[in-house]
């Protein structure tokens, strides 16, 4: 588990703006079922040692998630998540995350009037070195998108991937069919890497706290990584198998293959989630907590 296991890079951003959100699919509900904790556990151990990280939500007045905090075990090292909106839209225009009380990563989003995500710029401020990453993203139909990364202003990656959604919306298959480095990256070579996701028809608890991302494949953006126990894009349902393949299998991206398990309560909100990863034969579970 790529959340509990080890911390990521740390990411500061430029630059955006953020449009209304006029998408229904994106509204927040009046009285919704708000997340406050959800506590990850590695059923190899034994209670106390089997927590491996916690996962802390907080509101505001219009049921916007504002606030996650991030407590890792055993180091017991925390990351907090500052989500920010424009007036009353329900989007997050920009999130601030600091890693530990001292790296600092922000991110800012540009939407379309329909509150689908067009551009993540960010850049990355280490004690070593710092650099610029810029996403952008181009619709090109209900299943097919491009995507341009340039990084410290000069392109460095272009991508197109074709996109099968279920009824619901939700992120079924996934495949780059075309995703070049430039030269000057140090990468020359063309990838081709797929996704498949089934879901349930339960709602998912963690949609609205997350960026809402178009596609699951982007290369070296770290904080896409930042959502708990799976790793596919949060979508409107819980998941129940993620699988990615790559060819060639020195693309970068590990191949994965995935199966979740849901305890549900009276109101169709997972209760409890258990994973295992059918690669490794490991097992975990979560515990949701309104």
């Amino acid at each position: 588990m790529r959340k509990y296991l080890s911390l990521f890079c740390c990411t500061i951003i430029i630059f955006c703006s953020c449009q209304k959100d006029d998408s229904d699919q994106n509204i927040v509900p009046q009285n919704p079922m708000l997340l406050k904790k959800f506590i990850a556990l590695d059923l190899s151990q034994t209670a106390p040692n089997d927590t491996t990280g916690i996962i802390e939500y907080s509101y505001d007045n219009l049921n916007r998630c504002t606030v996650i905090k991030n407590t890792y075990y055993p180091s017991l090292e925390t990351d907090m998540t500052y989500n920010y909106y424009v007036g009353s839209d329900t989007l997050i225009s920009s999130r601030t995350i600091i890693y530990n009380g001292s790296d600092t990563s922000k991110e800012i989003f540009t939407y379309n009037s329909v509150g689908q995500l067009l551009s993540d710029s960010t850049i990355t401020i280490l004690s070593s070195s710092t650099y610029t990453l810029t996403y952008s993203y181009q619709i090109l139909s209900n299943s097919r998108i491009q995507s341009t990364i340039n990084s410290n202003s000069s392109p460095f990656l272009f991508a197109t991937y074709n996109i099968q959604y279920d009824n619901n919306g939700n992120h079924l298959a996934e495949k780059d069919s075309s995703f070049d480095y430039n030269i000057g990256s140090g990468y020359v070579y063309k990838s081709v890497s797929d996704l498949t996701n089934t879901f349930d028809t339960k709602p998912c608890p963690f949609y609205n706290l997350y960026p809402k991302r178009l596609v699951g494949l982007d290369y070296e953006n770290a904080l896409q990584d930042d959502q708990p126990f799976y790793w596919s894009i949060i979508q409107k349902n819980n998941i129940l198998t993620e699988v990615r393949t790559t060819n060639p299998t020195t693309t970068g991206l590990s191949p994965y293959n995935h199966s979740f398990s849901y305890t549900y309560g009276a109101d169709n909100y997972p209760l409890i989630i258990k994973y295992t990863d059918n690669l490794t034969g490991e097992h975990y579970k979560g515990i949701y907590i309104y």
